[in-house]
C-alpha cells in the first residue's frame, strides 16, 4: 500500500505542479493589470488637473449627460 501511494503522489506531482505555475503566472497577469488601470487613472486625474478646462469631458461625457439628453428629447415630442 506504501508503495502505491507513493506511485499515484509521482504520477499526479507534474500536473499540480503545472497547476501551481499556471496559477501564478494568470494571478500576476490580474495584479499587473490592476496596477495598470490605477496608474492609468491616476495619470487622467492629473492630466485633467493639469489642464483644468474640464476639456476631458467634453472627450467623454458621463452618464448622467446621457441621461439629461434622454430627458430633453422626451420634452420636445409633440
Amino acid at each position: 500500500m506504501g508503495n502505491s501511494a507513493w506511485q499515484i503522489f509521482i504520477a499526479l506531482a507534474p500536473t499540480a505542479g503545472l497547476l501551481f505555475i499556471f496559477y501564478l503566472v494568470i494571478k500576476g497577469i490580474l495584479e499587473g493589470d490592476r496596477r495598470e488601470r490605477l496608474a492609468h487613472a491616476q495619470w487622467e486625474r492629473e492630466r485633467a488637473a493639469r489642464s483644468g478646462d474640464g476639456a476631458e469631458q467634453a472627450d467623454r461625457p458621463d452618464r448622467s449627460d446621457r441621461l439629461d439628453r434622454s430627458d430633453r428629447s422626451d420634452e420636445q415630442t409633440p
